[in-house]
C-alpha cells in the first residue's frame, strides 16, 4: 500500500482526502435522514428490545462518523483545551504535528452512532464506560466506524426484572486501523410479564 504524502501548501485546491471526507460525510448525513424519515413513517423497524432479546456475541456496525478540523478544534476549545486539540503553534510542535481529536470527542461521537445502530433497547441506565484505549490519534478528515458486540449479559440477582448488558466497541478508520477500544455496561429492562 502506498503512503500518501500531504502537501503543506495552502490554497492549492481541494485534496482527494478532503473530497473523500466530504463524500463520506454527505453519505452519512443522507443515511441518517433516510432512517429518520422511515422511522417517522413506520416507527422503529425492530420495535423495542428487552434484555432477553440480546444475544451474547451479537455484533453490529455503526454508520460512519466524520471528523473535520473545525469540529475537532471547537470541541477542544470548549471541553479539552490541550494544545494538540486546538489549532495553533502548540498543535504543530506536539508529537502529532497537527491538531487531533480529543478522546472525549471521539467517544462522544461514537456513542451517538452506537446508540443509533443498536436500535430501541429498553435501557434503564448506563452503568459504566470501561477500558478506554486510544492506540492511534483521530485526525481531521478521518471517517470512523464502530464495530460492537454484546458481551457479559447477565440477569440482576437483586432485581430480576432487569439485566446487565455489556457492549465491547472497536473504532476503526477507513484504513481499518483501530483508533479506540472501549466498553459500556447498561442496565436493561427485562420483558414485562403479562
Amino acid at each position: 500500500m502506498k503512503k500518501k504524502i500531504l502537501s503543506g501548501t495552502r490554497g492549492a485546491g481541494p485534496s482527494k482526502r478532503n473530497l473523500d471526507f466530504e463524500e463520506e460525510r454527505s453519505r452519512a448525513k443522507t443515511a441518517v435522514a433516510d432512517r429518520a424519515r422511515e422511522e417517522d413513517r413506520t416507527g422503529p423497524a425492530a420495535g423495542k428490545r428487552y434484555w432477553e432479546d440480546l444475544t451474547e456475541g451479537e455484533t453490529f456496525t455503526s454508520r460512519p462518523v466524520a471528523f473535520d478540523r473545525e469540529g475537532i478544534v471547537e470541541f477542544g476549545k470548549r471541553y479539552d483545551p490541550l494544545p494538540f486539540h486546538v489549532e495553533g503553534e502548540g498543535a504543530r510542535r506536539s508529537i502529532f504535528g497537527d491538531v487531533i481529536a480529543s478522546a472525549l470527542h471521539t467517544l462522544s461521537a461514537c456513542t451517538r452512532v452506537v446508540v443509533d445502530a443498536h436500535g430501541e433497547i429498553a435501557i434503564l441506565s448506563g452503568l459504566s464506560i470501561d477500558e478506554v484505549r486510544t492506540p492511534l490519534p483521530v485526525r481531521p478528515g478521518d471517517v470512523l466506524t464502530v464495530e460492537a458486540r454484546w458481551d457479559g449479559l447477565r440477569r440482576s440477582r437483586s432485581s430480576p426484572d432487569r439485566g446487565i448488558a455489556g457492549l465491547k466497541c472497536r473504532v476503526v478508520n477507513r484504513r481499518g486501523e483501530t483508533v479506540m477500544e472501549y466498553g459500556y455496561r447498561y442496565l436493561v429492562a427485562c420483558r414485562p410479564t403479562e
